[in-house]
């Protein structure tokens, strides 16, 4: 990613979203094609795609914004890593963020790891409410405040 800058049309968020190694990761209880659609078309919103994928940040409220990421499988590890430090830094430097929350499911062991490795700190843990498979398992809720990373 030589120049960050925000996705503006949900054809590549939904093509990587709806991709059979990514979907079932980000799809939760929904059945169907994903669309990010009216997510993107919101202006507090902000998405980046790159190579192998992308972040999505959505407005909370004033200064916290809830991150959703999505990442093939070749870009899984140190570009995925990498990709998010960008993101988070233009977030900082471009928008009145302070806060990034982020949800990550119990038996995803990757965006488990990723969260750590991207200094994010668990806070709390919510029993049973991703279903993945057939089953359900619980989602720990981890956040990074601007200025601790």
């Amino acid at each position: 990613m030589d120049k960050l800058t925000p996705e503006t049309d949900a054809v590549r968020i939904n093509r990587l979203v709806n991709d059979p190694s990514i979907y079932p990761y980000v799809c939760g209880p929904l059945v169907g094609v994903l669309d990010a659609t009216i997510l993107v078309n919101n202006p507090k919103n902000i998405f980046f795609c790159g190579e192998f994928g992308g972040c999505g940040f959505i407005w909370m409220e004033d200064g916290q914004y809830e991150l959703h990421s999505f990442c093939l499988p070749e870009g899984r590890g140190r570009w995925a890593r990498d990709n998010f430090n960008l993101c988070r830094d233009w977030m900082w430097a471009n928008t009145a963020a302070t806060k990034i929350v982020t949800m990550v499911p119990q038996n995803n062991r990757m965006a488990q790891g990723a969260a750590r490795i991207c200094k994010f700190v668990k806070y709390a843990t919510t029993a049973g409410v991703w279903l993945f498979e057939g089953n359900t398992y619980d989602i720990d809720s981890y956040v990074l405040y601007k200025g601790v990373e």
